[in-house]
């Protein structure tokens, strides 16, 4: 049987493979309709989505913990169904994800985690095995190929399907940028799993309608006042936080005991200090371990089929 992405297919990838993938939501105006709001509910919704992944994970399934939100509300999940599960953080040689090391960590101690941890020396891996890892699983992403290369160490000590947090959809104002975070790059856990044969539930949050929709709906509607502006980093970045300080107050709705990080982390912020450092390029990382990937991998737009009376009914829900 093939992979079950999402639950009950609500969000259909049989055609991500292609040059020309698309996605269609296949959920109603009733569905949002039925969704519940009150303590019990949200609740249901979380162990729901836990109990009803693990039978396509395999005997021994492990949790990847990044120590951000999303692996954070990952992990509760799974918790509050009473399934025993491995969590792994991986640790960059040097230091050089210290501020997502650290953070998993204080949240484990808090809830109390035995918190395992693999290492990579991450400057080595990006500069042997980033462009092997994008040619084979048609990925542009450094961040990515890394989670990939984990999932591989992980596989290899006899763990059968692996779990990453992902997010909800997000909806925006503007309709050009409704869910625009199911995109290429952020689905490309579908390549991985398809082509390494390997059971990887990259986007665990977005996995069951009700858990995400719910979600999504409590973290409401992002208001982008700039869009079509040209945007600086520093522009990006403060837009970026904003979106996080929304996603953070919506978990907290939805009845996940989160900690917030300072910002928005991607993991890889001390790599590209530590690179820059070197080469005196604060453009390295990019230069080193992004851009070729663009050469061995083309981007794909991904054509996401929206109906026009369900997306109605949830900027409804979320004024």
């Amino acid at each position: 049987m093939r992979f079950k992405y999402f639950y009950d297919d609500w969000l259909d990838v049989a055609n991500f493979a292609d040059d020309e993938p698309d996605l269609d939501i296949r959920l109603s105006t009733t569905f949002i309709d039925s969704l519940r709001f009150d303590p019990d509910s949200l609740k249901t919704y979380r162990v729901d989505a836990a109990k009803n992944l693990m039978p396509m994970l395999g005997d021994k399934p492990a949790l990847c913990m990044s120590g951000g939100i999303d692996s954070q509300a990952t992990w509760q999940c799974f918790n509050e169904a009473r399934i025993d599960i491995d969590v792994y953080t991986l640790v960059f040689n040097n230091g050089l994800n210290k501020q997502d090391v650290d953070h998993a960590i204080l949240f484990a101690n808090q809830h109390d985690i035995k918190l395992n941890f693999i290492e990579i020396d991450i400057v080595n891996f990006l500069s042997r095995e980033n462009a092997e890892y994008g040619k084979k699983y048609k990925s542009q992403s450094p961040h990515f190929n890394t989670h990939y290369k984990l999932c591989d160490i992980l596989s290899a000590k006899g763990y059968t399907g692996f779990v990453c947090g992902g997010a909800t959809p997000i909806i925006s104002d503007n309709m050009n940028m409704c869910i625009s975070n199911y995109n290429q790059n952020f689905l490309n856990y579908v390549n991985y799993s398809e082509i390494s044969g390997k059971l990887c539930q990259g986007n665990f949050l977005g996995f069951y309608p009700h858990l995400a929709w719910a979600t999504t709906l409590l973290i409401g509607v992002f208001k982008d006042e700039i869009y079509g502006q040209p945007l600086n980093q520093q522009m990006r970045d403060k837009l970026e936080y904003k979106r996080y300080l929304m996603k953070a107050e919506g978990y907290r709705k939805m009845g996940f005991d989160i900690i917030p990080q300072d910002k928005k982390y991607t993991g890889f912020e001390l790599v590209k200090t530590h690179l820059e450092e070197i080469y005196k390029d604060g453009w390295a990382f990019e230069k080193l371990y992004r851009y070729p990937l663009q050469q061995i991998s083309k981007v794909i737009d991904v054509n996401i089929h929206l109906d026009e009376a369900f997306i109605d009914k949830v900027l409804s829900y979320s004024k």
